[in-house]
């Protein structure tokens, strides 16, 4: 396995969309040595950048991502809880020693009751350590009840808030976020940056519209990364399947998933990104229905309420004008 062309790699902050960078990550182990690599990560891409350090199974992390999507659709407060268990279930007995000075975690600490600055962590001496930042940084304020995480007597919550992506600026940093438009501004140095083909709605970071969509994202972050390296790196793809990839992808889990499934899915990257998009737009229309249509009613509503209410007040001017007009009259 040939030695990894980037000495660091840093994954965003992206809630449950971080299974488009396990998609990513599931091609860079099938063809790269990363056992050396310096990994940055924050909230769900620190989960990534754990799950990397640690050699946990992407495929059953990708698995277990669609699990707990349909457990929060019966109950969306669950997911800081459901995260939190991940964290927990990714980290070996040894994963200090898996994780020490080699990953590093980016989280929000609240200073003087109501400020926040970035904070990060890449020293851990016991196993509950590493836990402990990860459960941190994936902590958003109320979700579960609870308004920060406490360790190393400090108030903490999840990274989003001061580092959503980290960016060095380093050309040996290879950048992987779940957004076109990241903040950090990656976008703008795409020969060290993977990122979707497309624009996702920020709302799907914490409400992804199906299992199917979250599914299908995955592939495109394998699809994505092949591009990638195949345009910055010459990598050379044989391929030369042809089968209903969207069929394939609906019948077949993650556990079962094969050289020969990859290579039908990186054949026929065009057809999953359309179905992608097409998700977003039905999406997009039935939250415009749902959501911005009652809002457009109520602004309508309050336009015309301020319009009758000057009108009655023109009137009203109007009335006492002529009192004025008319005492004067009487007067003169």
């Amino acid at each position: 396995m040939r030695r990894f062309p980037y000495e660091e790699i840093s994954f965003s902050a992206s809630g449950w969309l971080y299974i488009f960078q396990l998609g990513v990550l599931h091609y860079l182990q099938q063809h790269f040595d990363m056992k050396h690599v310096k990994v940055y990560g924050t909230s769900g891409g620190a989960i990534v950048g754990c799950s990397l350090c640690c050699q946990y199974d992407n495929l059953r992390l990708a698995s277990e991502v669609i699990k707990a999507k349909q457990i929060q659709s019966d109950n969306f407060r669950k997911m800081i809880e459901i995260a939190h268990n991940g964290c927990d279930r990714i980290c070996p007995n040894d994963a200090h020693k898996m994780c020490n000075k080699r990953l590093t975690i980016f989280c929000s600490e609240i200073y003087k009751g109501v400020l926040l600055k970035s904070i990060n962590y890449n020293s851990y001496n016991k196993r509950q350590d590493v836990v402990n930042v990860l459960k941190a940084t994936c902590c958003l304020p109320f979700f579960n009840g609870k308004m920060s995480y406490l360790y190393d007597n400090k108030w903490l919550i999840d990274g989003v808030f001061t580092c959503a992506h980290y960016n060095n600026k380093n050309d040996n940093c290879l950048m992987v976020s779940h957004r076109r438009n990241c903040r950090c501004g990656c976008y703008k140095s795409p020969k060290r940056t993977i990122m979707p083909e497309f624009d996702i709605p920020r709302r799907f970071s914490i409400f992804p519209v199906s299992e199917e969509f979250l599914k299908l994202l995955f592939y495109h972050g394998y699809t994505v990364a092949v591009k990638h390296f195949k345009q910055y790196h010459y990598e050379t793809l044989n391929i030369n399947n042809n089968v209903n990839v969207l069929n394939l992808i609906s019948q077949t889990n993650f556990e079962s998933i094969n050289h020969e499934h990859l290579s039908i899915i990186v054949k026929n990257s065009g057809k999953i990104r359309k179905k992608l998009q097409q998700i977003i737009q039905d999406s997009e229309e039935q939250f415009y229905d749902t959501i911005c249509a009652p809002i457009k009613y109520v602004v309508v509503s309050v336009y015309i309420c301020i319009f009758i209410a000057l009108v009655m007040l023109m009137n009203i001017l109007l009335e006492v004008l002529e009192f004025i007009a008319h005492i004067v009259f009487i007067r003169y």
